[in-house]
């Protein structure tokens, strides 16, 4: 079946869009406008408004001895009627577009969505601990196994800040191991884990280093870092990871 008539000349890839998402704060003039070029230019195909309900959560995490009354229903009526009133919620929180997906979402401020998303973390670990772990910087070398882990800190609300490290790209012999579609075979691992990072976390920082890890950039990615996972193949990349974490003291 000849698909190019279907298709135009050349497909619109998904691989060559931005992997870092943009976050709009609509209480400000300049990013209405923006957003509203977006919304103009048709560059959004999905939104994502649960922005009430992600409130609620929110005003059961701050008022736990009211979550399990009959009167939470309420006391969150009156508390939605307050918020209402000092400002529209669409001018609330912040709106996340996400270029890959032209998505558009509406979520909590940064503060308050990594409350409630780390909300159940309580009875696991301390708000201290919690904190610490969030705020930790983690460095992964190697995203097929590496994949996992990545998600895995991001999912438990921890390494808000994560660099990640491969020079490969998504094949199907890969998903075996790797949590990707197919549409995202031939993109690079770290796009792709970048991606699903900020998916889950659009407060997230990502760093990527699509070259891998060799002796010109060993330094650069070790800088600031709090832990290393390694997750490579190769010998001698190994040692120079071992080889700088010795020098800095850090856990590998």
């Amino acid at each position: 079946v000849n698909m190019e008539p279907r298709f135009g000349k050349k497909p619109i890839s998904k691989k060559n869009v931005s992997s870092v998402p943009t976050i709009f704060d609509l209480s400000k003039k300049d990013h209405q406008k923006k957003l509203a070029t977006l919304l103009n230019k048709g560059l959004v195909n999905q939104i994502g408004d649960d922005y009430i309900e992600q409130l609620k959560e929110l005003f059961a995490v701050k008022n736990p001895t009211l979550a399990h009354q009959f009167s939470f229903e309420d006391e969150f009526k009156d508390f939605l009627k307050t918020a209402k009133m000092k400002l529209p919620l669409y001018l609330q929180g912040r709106w996340v577009f996400f270029p890959w997906l032209s998505a558009l979402a509406h979520i909590l401020e940064d503060r308050d969505f990594q409350l409630v998303r780390t909300a159940r973390n309580r009875y696991l670990i301390s708000p201290k601990e919690q904190d610490v772990f969030y705020n930790a910087v983690v460095g992964i070398g190697g995203l097929s196994v590496g994949n996992s882990v990545a998600l895995a800190i991001a999912l438990q609300g921890g390494a808000r800040h994560i660099r990640l490290a491969d020079f490969d790209k998504l094949a199907l012999s890969n998903i075996n191991r790797i949590r990707a579609g197919v549409q995202n075979l031939g993109l690079s691992k770290v796009k792709m884990t970048a991606r699903q990072i900020y998916e889950i976390n659009p407060y997230a920082k990502v760093e990527i280093f699509s070259e891998g890890l060799n002796q010109k950039n060993i330094v650069k990615f070790f800088k600031g870092l709090d832990v290393i996972i390694d997750e490579l193949d190769n010998i001698a990349v190994k040692f120079l990871i071992r080889e700088q974490a010795k020098k800095r003291k850090i856990a590998v």
